[in-house]
């Protein structure tokens, strides 16, 4: 089993979400979205919108390079 790198990162509104998938969806690596005990896949749209707007959520990046996708996505990190 991979250990996935997981960063904070926020999707406080609809348009956060819709962005947040259109990024992520071009880079090959799985990724999962965790907010409590849900998880859901992170370039699946309705899996997202199941959650709902979230001001703290985890991001789980499995395989190589985690850190093109985290470099991708800053606008949504969490400062922690």
């Amino acid at each position: 089993m991979l250990t996935p790198r997981t960063q904070v990162i926020s999707l406080p509104d609809m348009d956060a979400i819709k962005s947040f998938v259109s990024i992520v969806s071009v880079f090959p690596q799985e990724m999962d979205l965790r907010v409590s005990r849900y998880v859901v896949d992170a370039k699946s749209i309705l899996g997202i919108m199941s959650l709902g707007p979230q001001a703290s959520v985890h991001l789980d990046i499995y395989g190589e390079d985690p850190e093109s996708v985290i470099e991708a996505i800053r606008e949504f990190t969490v400062q922690e």
